[in-house]
C-alpha cells in the first residue's frame, strides 16, 4: 500500500476496493483529472469489465500491466 518516493513522479493515484466496499451504497465520487487507468495484471475478470464499461463510457484511457514471459518485467498494455 507504500510506494517509494524515487516514483514520485508518476503523480500516480491508486484506488483500492475490497468486497466489504460493495456493501455501500454511496461509494461515488468525481473526478475530473483522469488521464488514464491502468488495470493490473492480476485484476479479476468482473471487475476488469465493470472498469472497462465505466472507460469505454466515459472516454477515458485504459491500460492494462502483463506479465512479459520471457524477461518476467511487467509491460503496459493500451486497450484503447
Amino acid at each position: 500500500l507504500t510506494k517509494s518516493d524515487v516514483w514520485k513522479y508518476e503523480d500516480e493515484w491508486r484506488l483500492l476496493l475490497y468486497d466489504e466496499i460493495e456493501k455501500l451504497h454511496d461509494n461515488k465520487f468525481d473526478v475530473d483529472c483522469i488521464s488514464k487507468i491502468v488495470l493490473g495484471c492480476q485484476i479479476e475478470e468482473r471487475y476488469e469489465k465493470e472498469i472497462t464499461d465505466i472507460c469505454k463510457s466515459k472516454g477515458y484511457h485504459l491500460s492494462k500491466m502483463k506479465l512479459d514471459d520471457n524477461t518476467y518485467t511487467l509491460l503496459e498494455e493500451s486497450i484503447f
